[in-house]
């Protein structure tokens, strides 16, 4: 059976557990324990991200959670990558925390490793909605062998922030025009960022900034023309396969080609100090984002810009935008695996919901949450919530392999020859392709 096949009959299978008793004792999206005497125990997590350790407060002080919670904050950062390999390192030393934030830049790493129970059997026994998750968030902490390894908290799928008010200025159609047209594909996205662009101005306009290397940011592009990156078992790079050279071809004459995004020496002149950032200047058009990462542009907002979202350009064959499940996962070698679930279980209802929702700090991983009163009083005046729940519903998570975190590292150092002009996709790839391989295969 297929990787894929195996993830959504393992979900399949999941879902089919959980009776209409289960679902009857949900809160908003989220699930209660079950009815039984359970003990207070104490757990302790690493986070990242500046929220978390807030909200794991309000869990600790939550009677029905049952759960103490000792917050570590990593020095990693928020950088997905970076808590990776802090994780692998601990798990070296022998010191994992009970719980710990999982992405799918190195899930694969840790549950081909054995790092994380089997969520699926607790969550039975605590009766959690597993069904109600949005299923590519569920699909994308399922392993080879049908495991679920961690539950996602918060759904994340890839749009774009707007800059309509630099759309007008230039007298190019806007993109939520050309979406309603059926132009904004890949030629509508390119024509639209090339019009946009002008290094000839006192103050020059870009069409965004340089695009995010890593192979799961690109990954949207390769799957919406058809194209994947890896082999369904996982031990063959397709990189050099016709429809996905093709993709990355597409973007790296943006960058290169086209120049639509700022090239070497270029990031001071939009107030930034690196190529993937300058859009709060005013002078780009667009802006890849994550449903999670809207409000980064509200001091924008509040500064006068006339913003907007769209969905990401459609690709010849679909429109699949890149998407991650924030989530957390269960350490094998946690001594308090169900207090610790009790703990994760708690930030699918209130009080973490209505915290979080109100600081715009995470996003619905269910159908149910968008109906929250915290979340929907924290929408954005210029948001548009059709684009953002119609992201999430076409969201694709690229599967990755073992040693996925190594073969990435290698590939954002090469690739940044293609999308400089340095060498051409084709060129890169053939050295690439061959040592992916290796890697993969050894």
């Amino acid at each position: 059976m297929k990787r894929r096949d195996i993830v959504r009959h393992a979900a399949a299978l999941a879902c089919g557990t959980i009776g209409a008793g289960a679902l009857a004792a949900c809160g908003i999206g989220g699930s209660q324990p079950a009815a039984t005497t359970v003990e207070r125990a104490t757990i302790r997590t690493l986070t990242r991200a500046s929220y978390e350790p807030e909200a794991w407060k309000l869990i600790s002080a939550d009677e029905q959670a049952k759960v103490t919670v000792e917050v570590e904050q990593s020095d990693t950062g928020t950088d997905p990558g970076l808590y990776g390999r802090k994780i692998l390192t601990l798990a070296a030393g022998g010191s994992l925390p009970d719980v710990y934030y999982v992405h799918p830049n190195y899930f694969s790493s840790v549950a081909s490793r054995k790092l994380l129970i089997d969520h699926e059997k607790v969550a039975n026994q605590q009766k959690f909605d597993l069904k109600g998750i949005q299923h590519e968030l569920i699909d994308s902490n399922r392993w080879t062998d049908g495991k679920l390894y961690a539950i996602p908290y918060s759904g994340v799928s890839y749009l774009l922030i707007v800059n309509n008010g630099l759309f007008r200025q230039r007298g190019v159609p806007m993109p939520a025009e050309l979406e309603k047209q059926g132009k904004w594909g890949w030629d509508g996205f390119r024509d639209a960022l090339r019009r946009l662009t002008s290094r000839n101005l006192e103050e020059p306009v870009l069409g965004m900034p340089e695009h995010l290397r890593g192979l799961q940011y690109l990954s949207h592009w390769i799957m919406g023309n058809g194209g994947e990156v890896f082999s369904k078992d996982m031990k063959t790079c397709l990189l050099d396969s016709p429809k996905t050279r093709e993709a990355l071809e597409y973007v790296a004459d943006l960058h290169a080609k086209d120049q639509v995004t700022p090239q070497a020496g270029e990031a001071e002149l939009f107030g930034a100090t690196t190529t993937q950032r300058g859009f709060e200047s005013g002078r780009m058009g667009v802006y890849f984002r994550a449903t999670t990462e809207v409000a980064q542009l509200k001091a924008m907002a509040d500064r006068g810009a006339q913003l907007g979202v769209a969905p990401v350009p459609r690709g010849p064959v679909a429109r699949t935008p890149r998407g991650a499940g924030n989530a957390w996962g269960i350490a094998t070698t946690s001594k308090h695996p169900e207090a610790a679930f009790r703990g994760i279980a708690a930030w699918h209802r209130d009080p973490v919901l209505d915290h979080l929702y109100k600081q715009r700090a995470m996003f619905p991983s269910r159908a149910t949450q968008f109906d929250h009163p915290s979340f929907k009083t924290s929408l954005f005046a210029w948001e548009d919530l059709d684009v953002e729940r119609t992201a999430l519903q076409e969201v694709r998570i690229m599967a990755t392999p073992d040693r996925f975190t190594e073969l990435d590292q290698q590939w954002n150092g090469m690739w940044a020859d293609a999308i400089s002009g340095k060498r051409t996709v084709r060129e890169m790839l053939q050295d690439f392709v061959p040592s992916a391989n290796a890697l993969l295969r050894g």
